[in-house]
């Protein structure tokens, strides 16, 4: 029997309200997956300019690198060393949102 998505939505809505915290957090255990990959410079912004990386500033903390932080991660690049990860979340549309690593990118 087919059951209209936005009945399911609603009970599952509903089955949540009458959840405790634990009981909740117990239910999504497993739901989150991650997965790594690498990715060149030149990747990371092909996808952003087709806008299947989206970039929101607002989930980053205030910090922000000083110049001779950026000019270490410059040599970095520069001398091929390793550079520390981005963190990106998958929308229901599957596009990717960075989540951390602004200053990297």
């Amino acid at each position: 029997m087919d059951v209209p998505c936005g009945y399911a939505m609603r009970q599952y809505a509903k089955q949540e309200k009458d959840m405790t915290l634990e009981e909740e957090i117990n239910a999504r255990v497993g739901e989150v997956r991650t997965d790594t990959f690498d990715l060149s410079f030149g990747e990371i912004t092909n996808l952003h300019a087709n806008k299947e990386l989206i970039i929101h500033p607002e989930y980053q903390r205030l910090f922000r690198w000083s110049i001779q932080q950026k000019s270490h991660l410059i040599e970095s690049i520069l001398l091929e060393l390793p550079v520390p990860q981005i963190f990106v979340i998958e929308n229901q549309d599957g596009v990717l949102e960075l989540i951390d690593g602004l200053q990297r990118i």
